[in-house]
């Protein structure tokens, strides 16, 4: 008799991390997952472009929850998840990274007992004052099955002790770059962006501005534009729906090499990022495919999950001061790398992380006694 898995998904990222799996589960035997779209990123250009591009079904099911402060997010989705999860029978649900929607998500299994699997489990940047700190630690201490990135992942829910199974499985965004590769790559999908944004190969740099640390703070974002602008490098930044809003309206000064665009798909966006001279960024997701991709990076946070990034001296973390923003593009601009791509894993995760729930009748993790 074969198994069924709730999935849930909300945002681009994690779309991305669960693409190879929905695909992986087409073929894989015995195996039902059942897709379900919160609408945290409720933008077309956030959510139904890559699964059109990608090329994966549209969800089973959409629970629209849009915008709104965190406390309505999470209780709205596990009210019209848990109305879900209860007409059907579930061995377990399928949670992709640290967002919202992926606690929300982790919460409604538990209050109805069914296993929650996290994906890309393990990551710590040890910074409380980040939502997304605070998502991923709940999680990975309610799960019945962790699945780390990496071994440094693997390493920290060790030391934490965590209650379920840990697996080291890889990089499931690995699995997706490696199998888009070509046309990432492809030279005449950029000869069209570069026309249309009048650019050339290796003399821009792509900037992405979306966190909340950053936006929260009007102060943190003048400081990282106006470091952008002293740059005079070419700026290509696609804008976050929020992050348009906050400039918009904050009438915050734009820097003229700063060139603002819509939000791009997954494979016309890697490109761009591909052929760029450096990635400035507060995006975890994105440092980690600016590696996969050699391509330097340097990271708007105080802190960040993706660890090995930095320790193979391809990111640099500067937050939001503005001397350091300034030096490490300097530094980095068209800084040649050549970055350990294994770190991630081989590039099969998923159709690993499907075989081992497949093996296993999942239970709910106890607490051992003293």
């Amino acid at each position: 008799m074969g198994k069924k898995y709730a999935l849930v998904t909300g945002t681009r990222p994690q779309i991305i991390k669960s693409v190879p799996v929905l695909r992986a589960a087409r073929i894989a035997p015995s195996i039902e997952i059942v897709h379900i779209f919160t609408g945290q990123h409720y933008d077309s250009y956030m959510a139904d472009v890559f699964f059109r591009e990608l090329e994966v079904d549209t969800p089973e099911h959409h629970l629209n929850v849009r915008s709104g402060s965190i406390e309505y997010h999470i209780r709205s989705i596990i009210e019209k998840l848990v109305v879900i999860l209860k007409k059907d029978k579930f061995n377990g649900i399928l949670v992709p990274g640290d967002t919202n929607s992926a606690l929300a998500a982790a919460l409604a299994g538990l209050f109805l007992a069914i296993p929650v699997i996290h994906l890309e489990a393990g990551l710590r940047s040890y910074d409380l004052r980040m939502q997304e700190e605070i998502n991923r630690r709940l999680i990975d201490h309610g799960s019945s099955v962790l699945f780390t990135p990496t071994t440094t992942a693997t390493t920290n829910l060790k030391n934490e002790s965590v209650l379920g199974k840990v697996v080291h499985s890889g990089d499931t965004m690995y699995d997706l770059l490696l199998s888009e590769k070509e046309k990432i790559l492809d030279k005449n999908l950029f000869a069209v962006t570069a026309k249309t944004l009048e650019i050339s190969e290796k003399n821009y740099q792509v900037i992405t501005l979306h966190r909340r640390e950053n936006l929260n703070d009007l102060e943190r974002i003048r400081r990282i534009l106006s470091s952008i602008g002293q740059s005079n490098i070419l700026s290509i930044l696609p804008l976050h729906p929020h992050t348009k809003k906050i400039i918009n309206s904050s009438k915050i000064e734009i820097p003229s090499n700063l060139r603002m665009i819509d939000p791009l798909s997954y494979r016309i966006f890697l490109n761009l990022v591909a052929y760029s001279g450096l990635i400035v960024t507060d995006s975890g997701g994105l440092q980690k495919e600016a590696f996969l991709l050699d391509v330097p990076c340097v990271t708007l946070r105080d802190s960040t999950e993706w660890v090995e990034t930095v320790e193979e001296n391809a990111n640099i973390v500067v937050g939001a001061n503005d001397k350091l923003i300034c030096q490490a593009i300097d530094s980095m601009y068209n800084k040649k790398l050549k970055t350990n791509k294994k770190i991630y894993g081989d590039g099969k995760a998923s159709e690993y992380i499907l075989r081992e729930i497949a093996r296993n009748d999942l239970e709910i993790p106890s607490i051992p006694k003293i």
